[in-house]
């Protein structure tokens, strides 16, 4: 499997709790993991938008969410039936890490299709 780090080299600090961020990215990360095959492609990026906000986004061209399912994998508790077959888990962390974006004002987005991958995505404000 291949990871790869889109990150530039200079970025402007953000709003964040420096506890908290962390397990957000490391949630998408490792279900980018449990859900790509091997010989797929895992990415961890960020960029600075034309606002001055940073989006964080992680990609990955696993086995990708219905959209009939999209809202549900973030209520808690709820795992798609390809994610159960795919790999062990509780269905919690997609959840929780909503629940920590939303506390610094943010959300957490996500663009995918079954079968074709997936792309969460956040943005934090600049610290000024």
């Amino acid at each position: 499997m291949e990871l790869k780090i889109e990150i530039p080299e200079r970025l402007p600090p953000v709003k964040a709790d420096p506890a908290a961020l962390p397990l957000v990215v490391t949630n998408l990360l490792t279900n980018a993991f449990k859900y790509t095959k091997d010989g797929g492609a895992v990415a961890l990026g960020a960029v600075k938008l034309p606002d001055g906000r940073v989006e964080i986004y992680v990609r990955d061209s696993g086995i990708g969410i219905a959209p009939a399912e999209q809202e549900k994998i973030f209520s808690g508790y709820y795992r798609t039936e390809a994610g159960k077959r795919a790999a062990k888990g509780f269905g919690v962390g997609l959840a929780l890490s909503r629940m920590i974006l939303e506390a610094h004002g943010s959300t957490l987005a996500l663009d995918s299709a079954a079968g074709k991958g997936s792309r969460f995505s956040f943005l934090l404000d600049p610290y000024a």
